[in-house]
């Protein structure tokens, strides 16, 4: 754990750039949304409108797959969060699959794992 906050911030010092991607399908009432790099400050704003746009719908169930979430701050949270709301206000279900021990644990630490349906990757 130590090693990956260490190479993230190396990262943000160095200013590298992380390619940020969401992949959206549809299935019925099924919304899965594979999400792939750092959620972050930079980037949070181009998952909000997607999530915006696709969940004009009620009783949508959402399907978010963090696999390939590399890291996960405040406004990526605030993201999460505002959709779990609009889900829940609209009587659909959220969750949130494959996330990596360190997201994992901010879920844990904020007390959203139950929430929003967390489960972390598959490690062996």
């Amino acid at each position: 754990m130590l090693r990956d906050l260490a190479e993230t911030y190396i990262r943000w010092c160095f200013m590298d750039e992380v390619p940020f991607e969401v992949h959206v399908s549809r299935r019925e009432r099924l919304l899965a949304v594979k999400v792939s790099g750092e959620l972050d400050f930079a980037n949070f704003s181009k998952l909000d409108a997607i999530l915006r746009r696709e969940l004009a719908e009620a009783n949508v169930r959402l399907a978010l797959d963090f696999s390939d979430v590399t890291f996960l701050d405040s406004e990526g949270l605030k993201v999460i969060v505002k959709a779990y709301r609009r889900i829940a206000d609209a009587g659909g279900e959220i969750s949130i699959t494959g996330c990596s021990d360190t997201v994992g644990r901010l879920f844990d630490i904020l007390g959203l794992r139950n929430v929003l349906g967390v489960t972390r990757r598959e490690t062996g």
